[in-house]
């Protein structure tokens, strides 16, 4: 399967591999958004143009992320809530709170949970997914 990374941009990046997928993760998850912070949302894709399955809103001055599994809208909880997070869904929309009810996994944990998505193609393991959405704004 040739997997899709979405970023704000909606650039669609196609990864090679799950290692080649971790890199481009990593290098866009430090760049700084047109607010002045690097909270972001990015989604990951089977293939190209293909609906994602795979939702991450992410801040990694906060150390938190929201892990949205898009098939069944659940999120994944390792934390208990925190304050929100800010992220910049695209570039050319305004900067959303994501509800600390909802971005409720570590960072490193969500670069795992990318690396098992693009490793299995499934919902990542070894979480706890719930069904709670706050209304965030980024449908």
């Amino acid at each position: 399967m040739s997997y899709v990374m979405t970023n704000p941009n909606m650039t669609d990046i196609p990864l090679a591999d799950p290692e080649h997928g971790l890199t481009e993760f990593d290098e866009h998850i430090h760049l700084f958004m047109p607010f002045g912070g690097q909270g972001q949302s990015l989604w990951f894709s089977p293939e190209p143009g293909a609906e994602p399955e795979l939702r991450v809103d992410i801040d990694i001055a906060a150390d938190r992320a929201a892990l949205n599994w898009l098939a069944d809208d659940t999120y994944a909880v390792e934390l208990p809530p925190g304050p929100p997070i800010r992220v910049q869904w695209a570039t050319d929309a305004p900067v959303v709170d994501v509800p600390g009810e909802t971005a409720r996994v570590s960072v490193d944990t969500a670069r795992r949970a990318v690396r098992a998505y693009l490793s299995t193609g499934g919902r990542p393991g070894g979480l706890e997914w719930v069904a709670e959405e706050p209304d965030v704004g980024l449908d």
